[in-house]
């Protein structure tokens, strides 16, 4: 066997999202909430109804110590900005978050 294009050991390359501007001071991480893991969880209407009651499943996430250090809080609308595009919506502060 021809090893010439054998790499025992990756090569590290560093991701450009860790060269961003100063301005993007924050990271953006998706997850799914066990109720609404399924799409055919979100069309019970019990779960439905649990589901929506709670801010945290239907605002955009964020460490309280972090919102007060950027004068914002629960209930405020934001733009979530990147460069790649933007978005709007509801804050929900919370501790399972890192600050």
């Amino acid at each position: 066997w021809p090893f010439e294009d054998f790499q025992p050991l990756p090569t590290a390359r560093l991701d450009t999202l860790h060269t961003l501007p100063e301005e993007y001071n924050l990271y953006a991480i998706t997850f799914k909430d066990i109720q609404l893991n399924f799409g055919e969880s979100l069309s019970n209407p019990w779960i439905r109804d649990i589901v929506f009651r709670d801010p945290v499943h239907t605002g955009l996430l964020i460490n309280t110590a972090t919102a007060a250090k950027m004068g914002l809080a629960a209930g405020d609308v934001v733009k979530v900005e990147s460069p790649y595009g933007h978005l709007y919506g509801r804050l929900a502060t919370t501790e399972g978050m890192h600050p």
